[in-house]
């Protein structure tokens, strides 16, 4: 069994991490049965791409398209084609110059929905990046509104699939990891818990207006996102924060409860662990974000 020993830093509560084997596998089976469906008209079946994987048998992929401000938005879900009880939602944001059916390929959220245990939306940022404080691309050069994208994913998928709002998580990596931070700041009150991966927080300011299940994944030898930050990052075009600014704040909220945890990997650089890499981020957030529940309200 492979052990990577994590650090303190600012006195958060900070997990000793095992191998992936240790936690509950995202592909555990479950009974099947059908559930109510509310037909929303911007929806259309995806359209098959060479970058996309199959979808899952069980499962049901479709696009979500809608208008904001004259751009055109949309999410990639994948959810399971029947389901007896109310599920929880992860809500999964793609790094810079990625999209969302990369981060479904490499991280592997849809066995979630193929075991009938989550509704899985990938969200899709506009030309490859999000607009997250100073970061990052087309997005924040155009001052575009990536919190009321969320927002409004989270109420398509509210119409569209049983949720349980207890159980909304997000969960994003690299420049998608610095919008869940900027999200989780200005509405803690719509989500449950969050996972960031390879990401800082890149506003000004953060002030949750509750605490929140907060598990934060870094690699030691990132130099893209650098735990430590930067002057200047080539990608975001601007200094980085440093993790433990980014999570400041989530400790001051969360007191001394245990919930905001750190994990720093030694040797990883900007990269979405996996398997191959001999840990496995997917199965270790599902299992720490499943942990947790609170009421959500929008």
């Amino acid at each position: 069994m492979r052990r990577w020993v994590t650090g303190v830093q600012l006195g958060l509560v900070v997990c000793s991490v095992v191998g992936a084997s240790s936690v509950p596998s995202l592909t555990a089976d479950r009974t099947l049965r059908p559930a109510s469906q509310v037909t929303v008209s911007v929806v259309r079946a995806a359209r098959p791409r060479a970058q996309a994987p199959a979808p899952p048998r069980g499962t049901l992929r479709s696009v979500v398209r809608w208008n904001a401000a004259g751009i055109r938005r949309e999410l990639v879900e994948v959810a399971p084609v029947s389901s007896y009880r109310p599920l929880p939602l992860v809500v999964v944001l793609h790094g810079r110059r990625q999209t969302p059916w990369r981060a479904e390929r490499i991280e592997g959220w849809d066995a979630l929905a193929a075991n009938g245990r989550a509704v899985v939306a990938y969200g899709a940022g506009y030309a490859g990046s999000w607009d997250a404080g100073r970061c990052c691309g087309p997005a924040a050069a155009r001052r575009l509104d990536d919190d009321a994208y969320l927002l409004h994913v989270l109420r398509v998928e509210e119409q569209r699939h049983r949720i349980d709002r207890r159980r909304v998580y997000l969960v994003g990596f690299s420049n998608g990891g610095m919008l869940t931070y900027q999200f989780a700041c200005a509405h803690s009150s719509a989500i449950s818990a969050f996972a960031v991966v390879a990401g800082s927080l890149e506003t000004s300011s953060c002030r949750p207006s509750r605490g929140l299940a907060v598990l934060d994944v870094q690699g030691e030898d990132d130099r893209v996102v650098p735990y430590g930050g930067s002057r200047f990052s080539r990608v975001a075009g601007a200094p980085t924060a440093s993790v433990p600014s980014s999570l400041r704040s989530w400790r001051a909220a969360d007191g001394s409860t245990g919930q905001v945890q750190l994990v720093r990997l030694p040797r990883l650089g900007h990269e979405w662990p996996t398997r191959r890499l001999g840990w496995d981020a997917t199965a270790w957030i599902w299992h720490f974000l499943s942990t947790h529940s609170a009421g959500t309200s929008r």
